[in-house]
């Protein structure tokens, strides 16, 4: 039983034990039953395997017997059980209020299996964010960095980049980045001898959405980006003359690279197997397009919910997923489904890197299609009226003031144990390197933070 109390004294002038099992910090709503029927709303503190620390200003006595309820913040309970208070805290120390300290009986226990899962939880936030700080923090954070300034890249992508300097705003760092992250995140099944020809095309896809995002978050032009959307599946319809003359070039460059992109992924062994998923897939980044518009334009209509379905397609990573089984002479086909859903959530955690090491910069440029943005709005930590009139070092402020890169990394914490779960499902893909080249690439995120 966990009968210390904060400072490791017991009230009742006994010596401290040493508490066994680690506490972690919990504050949730809490109810506490008296044997008399009084009932005292309270909030928890903090919880281990053996019990919990309850706040309250008139403390019970020492080895009383209560009823408890632990609620969700939604007023669902989670925990419901027996404890016996150990120890008392009559006045406010330090960061602790007043309490008591309360061990769980075995009548407790017999709903372990909630307390369990409060628990797991609890530790799963606290250790996805110690992995990722000790990522962030690693000495080769550097040497992944340098790695990726020394990337050489093929002559005819040079080509397009010289191309892309003369219409886009990116520095040159982007597209050595890119190419790290998609060696980092190919699918295992990809044939070897197209490795190279498959790693290109998909470079030549990010630049041809940083094309369009650019557009839409960007330049803010409804015209131009109405125009390119048209660019993959409805190009006849282009009506150059619509678009502004300084940005005829910019749409005229981004019809010439979708081209190149069209013409090498048809020559894939299994283009046509997989064609009309590419197609569903990128109409789904056109959409996204078509949401970061709505959104600059008017901030007021951002909201999570939409974000969180529309948004990531923006990683290209669905795309890029099912550009790689084209090149897989040896992927079941019979693994599509669940296959997707690993990518569909792969795809997520790549949004969240980009979210938490993007979003200062994307401040300055206006743009408020990022994750962080949404949940600012959704926690109350920004309003709509904010990203409207507040001034750039004022919106930074407030979220630099809150948790809400914490949370998005916590997220990505579980979208990988996820993952994890269904990786024993595949024969042919092995999903553990697609997880720890996703570790890779949010280790590289966050180390390239202000570099891209």
């Amino acid at each position: 039983m966990d009968n210390s109390d904060p400072k490791g004294e017991l009230s009742s002038g006994g010596t401290a034990e040493k508490r066994e099992k680690p506490r972690i910090a919990l504050s949730m709503p809490a109810r506490v039953l008296h044997p008399d029927g009084a009932v005292t709303e309270s909030v928890s503190m903090n919880i281990s395997e053996g019990g919990m620390f309850i706040a309250t200003d008139n403390p019970p006595d020492l080895g009383e017997r209560l009823g408890l309820e632990i609620l969700s913040l939604g007023g669902e309970t989670v925990i419901r059980g027996e404890i016996v208070v150990c120890w008392q805290l009559l006045e406010p120390t330090g960061e602790s209020p007043p309490g008591f300290g309360g061990a769980f009986t075995e009548a407790a226990l017999q709903s372990w299996r909630e307390i369990e899962s409060v628990i797991h939880s609890a530790f799963q936030r606290d250790s996805i964010l110690v992995f990722l700080n000790e990522l962030a923090g690693s000495s080769r954070l550097a040497e992944d960095i340098a790695a990726i300034q020394r990337i050489e890249l093929s002559d005819e992508v040079q080509s397009f980049i010289q191309a892309y300097g003369e219409q886009g705003q990116r520095d040159a760092f982007i597209w050595k980045w890119v190419y790290q992250g998609l060696r980092l995140t190919a699918l295992s099944s990809v044939d070897e001898a197209l490795w190279d020809e498959v790693q290109t095309i998909k470079l030549l896809g990010v630049m041809f959405d940083v094309m369009l995002d650019d557009a839409a978050d960007q330049i803010q032009d409804e015209d131009l980006v109405e125009q390119m959307l048209l660019i993959p599946f409805e190009a006849s319809f282009i009506q150059k003359q619509k678009v502004k003359p300084e940005y005829l070039g910019y749409l005229e460059f981004t019809i010439e690279l979708w081209q190149e992109i069209e013409r090498r992924y048809k020559r894939l062994p299994r283009f046509s197997e997989f064609e009309k998923l590419l197609t569903f897939d990128y109409r789904q980044l056109l959409n996204c397009m078509r949401y970061a518009l709505v959104v600059n334009n008017d901030p007021r209509c951002m909201n999570l919910a939409e974000h969180d379905l529309y948004q990531p397609h923006n990683m290209h990573m669905m795309v890029n997923a099912t550009l790689d089984l084209m090149a897989s002479p040896g992927f079941d086909v019979w693994e599509t489904g669940t296959l997707r859903e690993v990518i569909w959530n792969a795809q997520v955690m790549g949004r969240i890197g980009n979210a938490v090491t993007t979003w200062q910069r994307e401040i300055k440029d206006r743009d408020f299609t990022s994750g962080i943005f949404a949940l600012a709005l959704a926690k109350g930590v920004l309003t709509s009226d904010d990203l409207l009139h507040s001034e750039s070092d004022a919106i930074e402020q407030r979220i630099l003031g809150s948790n809400l890169e914490d949370e998005l990394l916590i997220e990505w914490g579980k979208r990988r144990e996820y993952i994890n779960k269904l990786a024993p499902r595949f024969k042919t893909v092995d999903i553990n390197t697609l997880v720890s080249g996703l570790e890779n690439l949010i280790a590289i995120h966050l180390g390239s933070r202000g570099l891209k």
